[in-house]
C-alpha cells in the first residue's frame, strides 16, 4: 500500500488494510503454555514489583504462582492490568502488566519469559532456518560476530551453518545457533540477526529444534 507520511496520502487505507487484516486473523490459542516476555520491569510504591510485556501461548491468571525464566524465580501473581484495565485473567495475544507478590526488582531484567513452573527449559543451543535480508552485500559466514534478538531478550550468537560454510539471500540455509545465555524458545519463533561490527540487522529465522541433538565435528560439545 503506497503510502507517504509526509503528505498523508494512502495513510487512511494503510489503516483500513491493518484493521482488516487483524479482523480476520485467527483467534489465539487459548490452551498453550502461557510465555510472557519481560520488557520492562520496576516498582510502585505500595505494590511492589511489576513486569509488563507480550503475553502468548496461553492466559495467565491472578493469584496463581509463576516461574521466571531462565533465573527460577517462584513468584506469585498479586494483580494483572491489560491495555490499563484491571483483568482476572490476562489472554494472549495482548500487553500486560503483572505485580508480582515478594519479588524484588533486581531478581528480574528485560529479556526474562515468566510462565507458570516447569513448563519451559531455557536453551543455549537451537537450530533454525536463517534467510540474509533482501540486498545484503555478502552472503554470512560461520565466521561472522552476530547477535540474536528474540522475544525481548539479546544474546550474542555464534552460527553454524549445516552443510555450507555461509548462508546467502533470499534462500538462506539451516543453521545451527550457539548462544552466550540460554533463551526460552519454541518451535516457529521468529527472531532476528544482528551483525556485531557494523551494528546492522542482517537476517532473520524461524526455531525448528530448541533442544537439538548433538551433531559430530566442532558444534559436539557440551550444551
Amino acid at each position: 500500500i503506497a503510502c507517504s507520511s509526509v503528505t498523508g496520502d494512502g495513510v487512511d487505507d494503510l489503516r483500513a488494510a491493518l484493521d482488516a487484516m487483524v479482523g480476520s486473523a485467527p483467534p489465539p490459542p487459548q490452551d498453550e503454555r502461557p510465555r510472557q516476555f519481560v520488557d520492562r520491569v520496576f516498582t510502585i510504591r505500595g505494590a511492589g514489583t511489576v513486569i509488563t510485556g507480550t503475553l502468548t501461548g496461553g492466559p495467565l491468571q491472578g493469584g496463581r504462582e509463576v516461574e521466571g525464566y531462565p533465573t527460577g524465580l517462584r513468584a506469585r501473581i498479586r494483580g494483572l492490568q491489560t491495555h490499563k484495565r484491571a483483568v482476572d485473567t490476562a489472554r494472549p495475544v495482548s500487553r500486560v502488566a503483572a505485580n508480582l507478590a515478594g519479588t524484588p526488582r533486581e531478581d528480574l531484567e528485560r529479556g526474562d519469559v515468566v510462565g507458570l513452573p516447569g513448563q519451559w527449559r531455557p536453551t543455549s543451543v537451537f537450530e533454525a532456518r536463517i534467510r540474509p535480508i533482501r540486498g545484503i552485500e555478502a552472503p554470512l559466514s560461520n565466521r561472522g560476530a552476530y547477535k540474536v534478538h528474540a522475544g525481548a531478550a539479546e544474546r550474542d550468537a555464534r552460527i553454524r551453518f549445516l552443510g555450507a560454510t555461509s548462508a546467502r539471500a533470499p534462500d538462506g540455509a539451516y543453521a545451527r545457533v550457539r548462544l552466550s545465555g540460554p533463551l526460552v524458545l519454541d518451535v516457529g519463533d521468529r527472531f532476528v540477526v544482528r551483525e556485531v561490527g557494523r551494528r546492522r540487522t542482517v537476517a532473520g529465522g524461524v526455531v525448528l529444534d530448541p533442544e537439538p541433538p548433538a551433531r559430530p565435528g566442532p558444534e559436539a560439545g557440551p550444551r
